[in-house]
């Protein structure tokens, strides 16, 4: 995992493509589904929000963080199926194991 902390390695994760600007803590850039859970388990215990950032092309501030921590998805990209039936998509690493 990649764990950026310093503000001025993370200012992109920081604006949507409408320059809608917000402030983090850190940056988090899991390889795995185990690393994102345990993120998501501490980020619960200890009470922070928590910001899931894709491309940040979005022109509505959704990826935009107001404090917390972001976690960053841009190395889960290996696309795994497209369930179109349950409407969903599986994504991983590019080095993940398919069972």
């Amino acid at each position: 995992m990649i764990i950026k902390t310093d503000p001025s390695e993370f200012q992109n994760y920081l604006a949507d493509a409408a320059n809608y600007k917000g402030n983090c803590e850190r940056v988090l850039i899991p390889e795995s589904e185990s690393e994102i859970v345990d993120i998501v388990l501490k980020a619960n215990k200890e009470k922070k929000k928590i910001t899931v950032s894709g491309n940040r092309t979005g022109l509505t501030g959704a990826a935009v963080p107001e404090g917390g921590i972001v976690i960053s998805m841009e190395k889960l990209n290996k696309v795994l199926e497209i369930n179109k039936e349950k409407m969903f998509v599986p994504a991983c690493t590019r080095c993940c194991a398919v069972l």
